[in-house]
């Protein structure tokens, strides 16, 4: 797809509630206490569970995109998720992103999510080429990392602290736009579609 000002980089999203983003900022306190300098961040009213990345979309097919979550969100019931756990990719031993998982109704979420998948794919728009993980990231490994903050990390993520069982109703998904700065990315709905719902 084309890049410019005649298009937008964008996904589509959960929004998370504000209780979820309260319970991950106390996660990152946590670990930020252990490991200061080493994680790149997410602040947490940015973090949001990311059902489908569309890269870069023209604005003239913006309005196609929302016609196919519409669809899309009226074949799915709304329902609850729970924040569950602390871990890292690719693995506890050599962190590179650290997330909190999901627990709760995770297959009306897959769900979801593999119907988006289909129904963007007809518009042009690859398929994932790695299954649907229900995660929300919490940071990244800087660059700058040194092996001992790594290693700190790594037996860290080994007895993760614990993640307080905040829940939330997902009844609605969002098209978003992502806007990278220096600072970080800056998000923007575009749309949001009621689950259960034409509307």
């Amino acid at each position: 797809m084309t890049t410019g000002a005649e298009s937008v980089r964008a996904f589509v999203a959960v929004e998370l509630s504000e209780d979820v983003r309260q319970a991950l900022a106390a996660v990152q306190r946590a670990v930020q206490r252990h490991v200061p300098s080493g994680v790149r961040w997410v602040a947490p009213e940015s973090v949001h569970l990311t059902l489908k990345f569309l890269g870069d979309v023209p604005v003239a097919r913006l309005g196609a995109v929302t016609e196919a979550m519409r669809l899309v969100a009226a074949g799915c019931a709304s329902f609850d998720v729970t924040l569950n756990g602390v871990g890292a990719f690719p693995n506890g031993r050599s962190p590179m992103v650290v997330w909190v998982g999901l627990a709760g109704d995770t297959a009306a979420l897959l769900k979801l999510a593999k119907a988006l998948e289909t129904a963007l794919a007809a518009l042009g728009f690859p398929p994932e080429g790695r299954p649907f993980s229900s995660h929300l990231t919490l940071g990244r490994a800087r660059d700058r990392m040194t092996t001992e903050e790594r290693q700190c990390l790594a037996t860290l993520l080994a007895q993760p602290p614990q993640v307080a069982p905040a829940a939330m109703r997902v009844e609605s998904i969002s098209l978003m736009r992502s806007v990278l700065n220096p600072s970080g990315a800056q998000y923007t709905r575009l749309a949001e579609v009621g689950l259960g719902s034409s509307g």
